[in-house]
């Protein structure tokens, strides 16, 4: 029993031939997602006329809303998956992982406010967006509580705000405590240095290590030379212990946030995965859009007898480098399977055959070309 060649691999040969990596890595460039990207890594022409030209108007429509000013894709978008495969494990999100979740929620918000805006003639794009899930609780979410670091926002909850309040005024009290400790004329010869210091967390002083056991504190450490105790005064004490107290507060509440973040994620990874696959969909089609402005390409037409006619045709490549081929036009009848080119070394022969050959591929691939033709 023999299994079908997938239709890459049956394309290899002819996609080397006539160049058509490098049509896929300018695709590749003009993509702003991962999964847009590995779409346009494995194109290859499609199976049928039905698909093709359903592709062709997908493109066709997507470089209506560039000519429009409106474009879907602006900047990279960051993939999710592997921040979902984490949190799937168990671990909770860290802030690259939020990162990359903020980036895909603000592009699928982008994706749903195109597909509510309800444009006229787009129905093969809208057809594509019709799966997508807003998500709006999940999003909602991360939008409120996380800011553009990956950090949890200090305002994301009440509790957040009432503890943060009570941390800058527990540290400015203590801050104002240690300056007048400081400032007392008998302590100058007892410091090492002028200033405060921390350990774990909790302010301490500089003391000479021959004064450490003249008034009461606690001794948090040595230094190397073994010629400083860091010591915090018994005056600081109290106000460190709830210092300390609210920051573990604190630190528990944003705990409890990305815990939520992670049960979010877990229960909605499907409805996440397949807004990923669409959106990887939909930016493949708009690189297909940007490249065929590049080529300034007009859509080829589909012939139902067999025949082909290209006219002004000129080698795509060329013309994205920059260069400046000269139009050809190639014919052939329904019934004719022989096409014979005559010239000299160098006249274009080869051009022209990749052209006509890519003018094809390109009409199958969902992408305009330069020239005019009737495949």
């Amino acid at each position: 029993m023999t299994t079908e060649e997938p239709p890459r691999r049956r394309f290899a040969r002819t996609a080397r031939a006539l160049d058509f990596d490098d049509i896929r890595e300018m695709l590749i460039s003009n993509c702003k997602t991962s999964g847009g990207a590995s779409i346009c890594k494995e194109l290859v022409p499609a199976q049928t006329k039905p698909l093709a030209v359903s592709m062709l108007d997908e493109t066709q429509q997507m470089i209506r809303l560039l000519e429009d000013d409106l474009k879907l894709f602006t900047k990279t978008v960051a993939d999710p998956a592997p921040s979902l495969e984490k949190v799937s494990l168990g671990r909770l999100p860290e802030k690259e992982d939020i990162k990359a979740l903020l980036s895909f929620f603000s592009q699928l918000e982008r994706l749903v406010e195109f597909r509510e805006a309800g444009f006229e003639n787009v129905d093969t794009l809208y057809a594509i967006c019709g799966g997508l899930d807003p998500l709006e609780d999940v999003a909602g979410f991360f939008i409120a509580t996380f800011d553009g670091a990956g950090e949890v926002k200090p305002d994301a909850t009440a509790r957040l705000v009432e503890l943060g309040s009570r941390i800058s005024t527990l540290r400015q009290r203590i801050n104002e405590k240690a300056d007048k400790f400081l400032s007392k004329e008998d302590m100058e010869e007892k410091l090492q240095d002028s200033y405060v210091s921390l350990r774990s967390g909790r302010v301490v002083l500089p003391i000479k290590s021959e004064y450490k056991n003249i008034f009461p504190g606690i001794i948090h450490g040595i230094s190397a030379t073994e010629k400083t105790a860091f010591m915090e005064p018994q005056e600081l004490v109290k106000d460190n212990n709830e210092l300390q107290e609210a920051v573990s507060e604190r630190e528990e509440e944003i705990y409890s946030l990305l815990r939520r973040a992670a049960q979010m994620l877990r229960g909605h990874k499907n409805a996440i995965t397949k807004n990923c696959e669409i959106t990887a969909r939909m930016d493949a089609v708009s690189a297909r859009a940007s490249l065929s402005v590049t080529f300034e390409g007009n859509r080829p037409r589909f012939n139902e007898d067999g025949s082909i006619s290209m006219t002004e045709l000129r080698h795509p490549l060329m013309v994205a480098r920059g260069e400046t081929p000269r139009p050809n036009s190639g014919f052939m009848k329904k019934d004719e399977k022989t096409l014979v080119i005559s010239g000299p070394n160098g006249g274009g022969k080869t051009v022209l055959l990749k052209a006509m050959g890519l003018a094809i591929v390109l009409a199958s691939c969902g992408i305009l070309q330069i020239g005019r033709a009737h495949v």
